[in-house]
């Protein structure tokens, strides 16, 4: 069997089903240069260096798949989340093959098996019903959770946390504890308005720390007026930082969420 059509093999039957001995084969029965060729094949989705962040602590390995736009993969090893570099969007109506090339050349690299899988709560998504299919234990995480996980997991805060979120409606506060999280209401005024209301919040919680993002287009100025209100009221305001876009953001915290709820 030539390199091309062991390729293919091994790239169908690692997702179909997702199982322990179709990478190991791939791992570890391989010689030496049949595994380079493979990893070498695998690894084309993944040309442009991924992110690394060192989590709060280590756990089982786990992988998320993003949301719809900008997705973005992301495979926990230990205490440390890699991200891949952004994929193409993905119509709800395609297969997610670019998903999945960058899904194998990940776990594959890594060496990792994960045993949760983490995908946006749209059932619609075509990275929804890509980890639906793998055979291996899914979760679903709410965007605006992700966001904040993903906050929380940079910032290295293992514990609950308030989070912001400006969305195209205004905003929402969440009070955020590891895999779980509760919606404290919605709001629709400006920045200061904003501000006394998480205040607020943090007030009747007994909260500390805030995760502050936004999805869509960021409002950067809208975004710092609240984090200097938040800093002049005691509290610590935390961002997304490590340069990360909204998907990547988006992948580390339902991965983050994942590793959490497969501790449980």
């Amino acid at each position: 069997m030539n390199d091309e059509k062991e390729f293919r093999t091994a790239e169908r039957t690692i997702w179909t089903p997702f199982t322990r001995l179709d990478i190991l084969t791939i791992l570890a029965e391989g010689s030496p240069d049949r595994t380079a060729a493979v990893r070498h094949k695998l690894n084309r989705g993944l040309r442009m260096f991924r992110s690394v962040v060192r989590l709060p602590h280590a756990g089982p390995s786990v992988m998320a798949v993003g949301a719809f736009s900008e997705a973005s993969v992301c495979v926990t090893r230990g205490d440390e989340a890699f991200i891949s570099a952004r994929i193409d969007d993905l119509p709800t109506t395609e297969s997610p093959s670019a998903l999945q090339d960058v899904a194998n050349a990940l776990c594959i690299d890594l060496g990792v098996l994960p045993l949760r899988i983490a995908h946006d709560s749209n059932p619609d998504f075509t990275s929804t019903r890509f980890a639906r299919n793998l055979g291996v234990p899914t979760v679903a995480v709410h965007p605006h959770h992700a966001l904040a996980a993903a906050i929380a997991a940079e910032h290295g805060v293992d514990s609950p946390l308030l989070a912001l979120t400006l969305d195209a409606e205004g905003a929402v506060i969440l009070r955020v504890d590891g895999p779980t999280f509760e919606g404290l209401g919605r709001h629709e005024e400006g920045a200061a308005a904003l501000g006394a209301w998480a205040v607020q919040a943090a007030e009747a919680t007994g909260l500390h720390h805030i995760a502050l993002s936004a999805t869509g287009v960021f409002d950067t100025a809208s975004m710092s007026l609240l984090a200097d209100y938040l800093s002049a009221h005691g509290l610590s305001p935390l961002t997304c930082r490590n340069g990360l876009t909204e998907g990547q953001c988006l992948s580390l915290g339902q991965a983050w969420v994942a590793l959490q709820t497969a501790e449980l």
